[in-house]
C-alpha cells in the first residue's frame, strides 16, 4: 500500500514539473521572438470617457510611454497623430469668431474670401478627436458647414449636438434650416414645431417655420408665423420680407409694400427688400419705382441676377427695350443658366423686330429645361433664415 501511495505521487510530481517546463519554455520562445513580431498598436484612449484634458494627458503618456520602452515605430505614429488632432484644435478655434450662433439673424452675408477660409478651416478639422465633439463644437461646426452651403454636413453636426443635448433649442432651429435648404420643408418643420415648444418665445423659429410654410405654399400660415416673430421681436428685418412674400402670392400688394418698408427702415442695405418691394410695385402699375427699387438692390449687391432680369422687366413695361436688353445681357452674364432672363431678353428682342436673337433667346431658355412661360411680374427672393 505505501509502495502504491509513493508511485501515484512520484507520477504527480512529474506532472506538474512537465507542465512548468512548457509553460517556461513558452515564456522563453515568446521572450526571443519579441523583436521579431510585430507588436500591437498602442491604442489612443477612449475619448468619451475622459474630459478633453485628460484626453490630452493621457495621450502623450502613451506616446512617452512607447519611447521608453524603445518603441520609436508607436511613438513615431502617436505623435504624428497627436500633431494632427492638435492643429485640427487650433482650426476650430479659428471657426468661433467666423461661424454665427444663430442663422440668418442679420442680413450680412459672408464674402467669398471668408467662405474659403471657413471651408479651410472645416478642411482641417476632420482629426478631430471624438473628445473634441461635444454639444458646443458640433452646434459650432454645424453652423459653418451651413454657412458654405454644405447642408447635409451641417445637418449631421447639429444632429450629434442634438443627441447629447435635446433640449438645445438653437440647434434645433439652425438644423430645421439646413434640411430646409435641402429641400426638406417638412422635416424642417418639425424642427421648427419642437424649437418653439421648448422655447414658445424664440422668434427666430417662428419667422423660419413661416418660411417654410411659404415655400410650400401655405401663404396664411406663412404670415400667421411671420406676425408672432415680428410680435416677439419687431427689429428683424426677414421676418418682414418673408410676410411681404407671403401677401405678395395672396394678391395684397400694398401690404407687402408696408412690410418691405418697415424691414429697409431697420436694414437699409437689405437687398432682398428693395428687389422684393420693386416686384410688388410692378404689380401694382408703379414700374418708375419698382425701376428705383431694383437699382438700389444692385447697388448693395452687384451681383444680384435677379434684380437686373427684374428691372429689364420694368423697362419694358415702360416699352424702353434697350435698357432691358443691356439687363438682361447683365443677368445672364451674372447667371448663364438663368433661363427666365434669356426669356425675357428674347421677349425684348421681338418687340424691337430683331427676331433672329429672339429665337436664339428662346432656344437657350428652352434648353435649360423650366416652364416656358413669360413671368410678366419679376421674382422675389427668399430672405435668409433667423
Amino acid at each position: 500500500m505505501p509502495v502504491e501511495w509513493i508511485t501515484w505521487g512520484l507520477i504527480a510530481l512529474a506532472l506538474i514539473l512537465a507542465a512548468a517546463g512548457i509553460a517556461f519554455s513558452a515564456l522563453l520562445w515568446q521572450t526571443r521572438t519579441r523583436n521579431r513580431t510585430p507588436q500591437p498598436r498602442v491604442q489612443v484612449p477612449a475619448p468619451l470617457t475622459y474630459s478633453e484634458e485628460e484626453y490630452v494627458r493621457q495621450f502623450r503618456d502613451q506616446i512617452e510611454s512607447a519611447r521608453s520602452r524603445g518603441n520609436s515605430e508607436d511613438a513615431e505614429a502617436l505623435q504624428t497623430r497627436y500633431e494632427q488632432e492638435l492643429e485640427s484644435r487650433r482650426a476650430l478655434e479659428s471657426l468661433r469668431p467666423l461661424a454665427p450662433t444663430e442663422l440668418g439673424v442679420t442680413t450680412d452675408r459672408f464674402s467669398k474670401a471668408d467662405q474659403d477660409t471657413i471651408r479651410d478651416l472645416l478642411d482641417q478639422v476632420e482629426n478631430l478627436p471624438p473628445s473634441a465633439l461635444n454639444p458646443a463644437n458640433c452646434f459650432l461646426l454645424g453652423n459653418a458647414f451651413h454657412e458654405v452651403g454644405d447642408y447635409g454636413p451641417a445637418v449631421e453636426q447639429y444632429s450629434r449636438c442634438l443627441r447629447a443635448e435635446p433640449d438645445h433649442t438653437q440647434a434645433r432651429n439652425n438644423r430645421g434650416f439646413s434640411y430646409f435648404r435641402l429641400g426638406e420643408c417638412l422635416q424642417a418643420i418639425r424642427d421648427y414645431n419642437e424649437a418653439i415648444r421648448l422655447s414658445p418665445t424664440m422668434s427666430p423659429a417662428f419667422h423660419n417655420r413661416g418660411l417654410a410654410f411659404l415655400t410650400l405654399g401655405q401663404y396664411n400660415e406663412a404670415v400667421q408665423d411671420c406676425t408672432r416673430a415680428i410680435n416677439l421681436d419687431p427689429n428683424v428685418p426677414n421676418a418682414y420680407v418673408t410676410r411681404g412674400l407671403a401677401y405678395v402670392n395672396l394678391g395684397q400688394h400694398q401690404k407687402a409694400i408696408e412690410d418691405y418698408n418697415r424691414a429697409i427702415k431697420i436694414s437699409p442695405d437689405h437687398a432682398e427688400a428693395y428687389n422684393n418691394r420693386g416686384v410688388a410695385n410692378v404689380n401694382v402699375g408703379r414700374d418708375q419705382n419698382a425701376i428705383q427699387d431694383y437699382t438700389d438692390a444692385i447697388r448693395i449687391d452687384p451681383d444680384f441676377a435677379l434684380a437686373y432680369s427684374n428691372r429689364g422687366l420694368a423697362w419694358a413695361n415702360l416699352q424702353r427695350h434697350q435698357e432691358a436688353i443691356a439687363d438682361y445681357n447683365t443677368a445672364t452674364e451674372l447667371d448663364p443658366g438663368f433661363a427666365q432672363a434669356y426669356r425675357n431678353r428674347g421677349a425684348a428682342h421681338f418687340q424691337l423686330g430683331q427676331h433672329q436673337q429672339a429665337l436664339q433667346d428662346y432656344e437657350m431658355a428652352a434648353n435649360l429645361d423650366i416652364d416656358s412661360s413669360p413671368n410678366a411680374s419679376g421674382d422675389p427672393r427668399l430672405p435668409a433664415g433667423s
